[in-house]
């Protein structure tokens, strides 16, 4: 026999009950903190997904208009050569050509 009578485990059972009560009614705020940054917390990554996803398309568009830049350069370069690549006798013939 275990020296418990069946009041002494129904008054536990109230008691542990009650104790219970008083962990859930603590425990429901938290759970609603813990889904609000949850949710504060994925709105945050699409945030920074978003960001980061114009953050690239701006480093294409830099990058694109650096590579059409660099073209249009080497094509002025082409143009406007060294005096000394250009003999005498072509651009003789290059100022005939042109009249």
């Amino acid at each position: 026999m275990s020296g418990f009578s069946d009041d002494d485990y129904q008054a536990v059972g109230e008691v542990l009950g009650e104790a219970l009560k008083g962990v859930d009614e603590r425990l429901a705020p938290l759970e609603e903190e813990v889904a609000a940054l949850a949710q504060e917390r994925q709105r945050l990554v699409l945030q920074v997904r978003e960001h980061r996803m114009d953050t690239d398309e701006e480093i294409r568009d830099v990058r694109n208009e650096m590579a059409a830049l660099k073209a249009e350069l080497t094509l002025l370069h082409a143009c406007v050569s060294p005096k000394d690549s250009i003999k005498v006798n072509d651009a003789i013939s290059m100022l005939r050509s042109v009249k």
